[in-house]
């Protein structure tokens, strides 16, 4: 189970048989994107940054109108 706090409680739930190669299948109205460091797509099986977005995303933090 994944999902950092900004997305609620979770993002994606995945049975993991190898730890060589995980995968992350994305719940409800969630999207997931693997970007480089100027936030373009990577190609599959490449490195970079992952960025979640949909409807459970928060807009902000409490109190912390920036």
């Amino acid at each position: 189970m994944y999902g950092p706090t900004e997305t609620t409680i979770w993002s994606s739930t995945e049975r993991l048989t190898s730890a060589d190669q995980i995968s992350l299948a994305a719940d409800c109205d969630t999207q997931f994107h693997v970007l480089d460091e100027s936030r373009k797509p990577v190609s599959e099986g490449k490195p970079g940054e992952l960025w979640i977005g949909g409807t459970g995303l928060a807009r902000g933090y409490l109190d912390r109108p920036s």
